[in-house]
């Protein structure tokens, strides 16, 4: 469904030009969930504004592809990406207080992003409505005369979601959606996220911090850093026997894997490094604890652990071998 090809992308900034993105290569298939994961500045973001092709003005792409479903999204005009965009692919965004419009009613959001569609607005809101009690909103002919600030905050997240697949998409991109709600409303919303994927079939693209998470939601996970993809692999992989350093010591992190109670939580030492000033060879090699001298000299690429398995790292690669 999405594939993208050694794709890079820079920022042009007054203290220099930044390599957001470097060599990025993701695949995901149809009817799959991937989850990116990664700290907050590793480039997930830039990503997702690259599929969309809503980039700032000091952005360029460098090099590489991205397709979806065959398409080069790279070489359409913007009236062409117009078009995709809602249609074949849609978006959850982190915070749904920003993202719909709070003068307008919640109804009227909803009929207005129907505007392909060839039928009555009577039919649109019926749609909407349906669609509402879909994602397990109860009286939706109601809610569709109330503003976002009139709901919850698992409501709104649930209005987001059922906004992005009033198109029935074949991707939809979910940035962070349950990052701002309580642990109820988020099982309650990764419960629904699943129920709704299988039911229409579309691959998705969830970007989280949230290890957990992935491991309920997703099938596939890639590890980013620094604006690189460290590891790939499926969910069993990753957290059954991740090979990258960077993956075991975000694992480690996870507070879900603290055996004995403690007040210093795990951390990862040192900063991930300026993007306009990256380290030589391996970027993870300033923080790594287990570099060896060649991980100075030679920049790692995704080398395959196991079938369907990669990691960059060398010490892995030869751990492998």
């Amino acid at each position: 469904m999405l594939e993208i090809k050694d794709f890079d992308l820079i920022y042009r900034t007054e203290k220099g030009v930044m390599a957001a993105l470097r060599k990025i290569n993701l695949t995901i298939n149809r009817g799959e969930v991937l989850g990116l994961v990664g700290e907050s500045g590793c480039g997930k973001s830039s990503l997702i504004s690259s599929i969309l092709r809503l980039l700032p003005e000091n952005a360029g792409v460098a090099g590489g592809e991205i397709r979806l479903g065959g398409t080069d999204m790279l070489s359409l005009s913007e009236n062409e990406m117009r078009r995709l965009r809602g249609r074949d692919i849609s978006i959850v965004f982190q915070n749904p207080m920003s993202a719909l419009n709070p003068v307008l009613s919640i109804g009227r959001q909803m009929e207005d992003i129907q505007f392909r569609e060839s039928v009555s607005r009577a039919e649109k809101r019926e749609r909407a409505a349906a669609m509402l009690s879909e994602v397990g909103i109860p009286d939706a002919s109601r809610r569709l005369r109330q503003h976002i600030h009139e709901l919850s905050g698992g409501m709104r997240q649930r209005v987001a979601i059922a906004m992005a697949l009033m198109a029935r998409p074949s991707l939809l991109i979910a940035d962070e959606p349950t990052t701002a709600l309580d642990a109820t409303l988020e099982v309650q919303i990764i419960e629904k996220l699943k129920a709704l994927q299988e039911e229409i079939g579309c691959s998705i693209l969830f970007i989280t911090h949230h290890l957990g998470v992935v491991a309920e939601l997703c099938d596939a996970v890639a590890i980013m850093y620094a604006g690189e993809v460290v590891e790939t692999g499926s969910v069993e992989r990753i957290f059954g026997a991740p090979r990258h350093p960077y993956t075991r010591r975000l694992i480690a992190c996870d507070p879900a894997h603290i055996g004995d109670p403690s007040r210093v939580l795990p951390t990862i030492p040192g900063e991930v490094p300026k993007l306009y000033d990256l380290p030589g060879g391996c970027v993870f090699r300033p923080r790594c604890e287990v570099a060896v001298d060649e991980c100075a000299r030679t920049h790692p690429e995704l080398y395959e652990m196991d079938a369907g398995h990669h990691a960059a790292c060398i010490v892995a690669r030869g751990e492998k071998s």
